[in-house]
């Protein structure tokens, strides 16, 4: 989307939070895989920083709170997220797309978002009988209209983080994402120890992250809302975004379904187990996936006009996150017991099972890991809609043949349709853009090798067996042993494969200029 509204009045003109993302200058183009680099990178590095604090945040809850209580969250936090879709119509995402900006789209998206919120508050709040008779349980009710607040506060920041995003302000954007998800750790951690509120905490943790969010980014943004003189460039965002929302919707089927599922067919309990698995299963996408997308797509974006620097910045950050989200795969397919022990503790074995299953779509994670970059950075939300249309109904019929057998069958059904869908994505992904899926599939395919025979040697060896222990030690060993045989499959792969080796040779020259010191000032300006 690069066509700017001809009939915004004159006066209107860039506010300093995106007037140095606003048009394709070679200045700025030579740049921005440097800045987008450097902003990646350091995104990555403080959400490993977030997921530590995440993961402390799951083992002490895990050890004090029952599977029942998360499994009562986990109904609620779906129900809130369904309402939730519809916050912003996909406005921020045209945010970041857009090469050019005024302040009357802004301030007019803006408005249209907090009004939007305000209603899905309201409809919260009053649904939440109906969820709560259908579960056949009231606390739902009370969490539900306790919790469809956030929605409002949520909205109330979200354009100017989708802003310091646009403008490759990475650092900014996720030290306030840091220091809110510290606070709010911090402090229902505290509540679940000393008082008895119980699954309380929980929701103190999300409303506490959600308000020191958007108080800090109210803080550091320089951008303000003004009255809106011409609505062109908002309904143009909105025409952007809607076919966004739409795939954010499927995509709610995708996932959120089979919470739903299972806890009106099994109940809260079990319910719990699968919920504290799929959290496991994200902690790849909190820590690697999500953080760099935050960098790779506004600057695909601002490339979207030179496809050769676009396929480089591309398949030069498919590789690198590659190598990271394997290894997280082989882990949680091997691993799943050792990891659900030292986080979740010894009551959570049921756990443990599910998410080995879950790490065969962490498989097909990683294959994919490019397509939103490719459908966000060139505008193509409608082809991205139609695909989660397309696959939605695989996901559903895999989640019901696998609802008989428990969590366990849903989490397989799950996988297995994932694991089905990869290649093809890939293919339906690339085939509007300057990079092709063979191309793709060269850059992921030997790293998926070194990874699926790292898993087939790990279970092969019976790492815990050969280790003869059962404590914490041995599970923390067995974890490194899997990423040994993972690097040196890595390790293989490059010595074998002359075209791995000379990408992962050009991917090194590239980081080399990402730690340069004669362009460090661009990322923060």
């Amino acid at each position: 989307m690069t066509d700017q509204n001809p009939h915004a009045p004159s006066s209107a003109s860039p506010a300093p939070d995106y007037q140095g993302a606003s048009g394709g200058h070679e200045q700025s183009k030579s740049q921005l895989g440097i800045k987008a680099g450097r902003g990646g990178a350091f995104a990555i590095g403080t959400q490993i920083i977030v997921v530590l604090i995440q993961l402390a945040n799951i083992a002490v809850f895990s050890r004090v709170l029952a599977p029942a209580d998360f499994g009562l969250v986990a109904i609620s936090t779906s129900i809130i997220a369904f309402i939730a879709l519809f916050r912003d119509m996909g406005c921020s995402a045209a945010i970041i797309q857009k090469e050019r900006l005024d302040q009357d789209t802004l301030s007019g998206v803006y408005v249209f978002n907090i009004g939007v919120a305000a209603i899905l508050m309201l409809i919260g709040i009053v649904c939440a009988p109906l969820a709560g008779a259908f579960f056949g349980d009231g606390r739902v009710t009370s969490l539900i209209m306790v919790s469809s607040g956030t929605i409002l506060i949520a909205a109330v920041g979200a354009q100017h983080s989708a802003l310091l995003r646009r403008n490759m302000q990475i650092i900014q954007d996720r030290w306030i994402n840091l220091v809110a998800v510290a606070v709010a750790s911090a402090i229902s951690i505290a509540l679940v120890l000393t008082t008895d509120i119980g699954y309380w905490a929980l929701v103190a943790n999300a409303w506490l992250i959600v308000l020191v969010q958007t108080g800090l980014l109210w803080a550091v943004s320089t951008w303000r809302p003004s009255r809106v003189g011409n609505w062109q460039g908002a309904r143009d965002a909105l025409k952007f975004g809607l076919p966004l929302t739409g795939t954010e919707l499927v995509y709610f089927f995708n996932r959120r379904f089979d919470d739903i599922l299972i806890g009106s067919r099994w109940g809260i309990v079990e319910l719990g187990f699968y919920s504290r698995a799929y959290s496991v299963l994200m902690i790849p996408q909190t820590m690697v996936s999500g953080p760099a997308s935050s960098a790779i797509v506004p600057a695909l974006s601002r490339l979207q006009s030179d496809p050769e620097q676009w396929r480089d910045m591309l398949t030069n950050s498919v590789r690198i996150i590659a190598l990271a989200t394997f290894l997280l795969a082989a882990m949680l397919t091997v691993n799943a017991r050792d990891i659900v022990r030292i986080l979740l503790g010894p009551d959570w074995g049921q756990a443990a099972e599910i998410v080995s299953i879950f790490g065969i779509s962490m498989f097909a994670r990683s294959l994919m890991s490019a397509n939103p970059w490719i459908f966000l950075s060139l505008g193509q939300t409608g082809r991205m809609l139609r695909w989660q249309l397309l696959t939605l109904p695989l996901f559903i019929a895999g989640m019901l043949l696998g609802l008989p057998y428990g969590a366990l069958g849903v989490a397989l059904g799950f996988s297995l349709v994932h694991l089905a869908v990869a290649v093809p994505s890939v293919f339906y992904a690339a085939h509007r853009s300057p990079v092709s899926a063979t191309g793709l599939l060269r850059v992921t395919g030997p790293i998926a090798a070194a990874a699926l025979a790292a898993v087939l040697i790990s279970r092969g060896l019976d790492l815990r067996a050969m280790l003869g222990g059962s404590g914490l030690a041995a599970s923390a060993l067995s974890i490194m042993m899997t990423l040994v045989i993972y690097a040196v499959g890595v390790a293989i792969v490059v010595m074998l494969d002359g075209a791995t080796r000379n990408a992962f040779q050009q991917s090194g020259q590239w980081i080399r200029q990402l730690l340069g010191k004669d362009t460090f000032e661009g990322q923060s300006e």
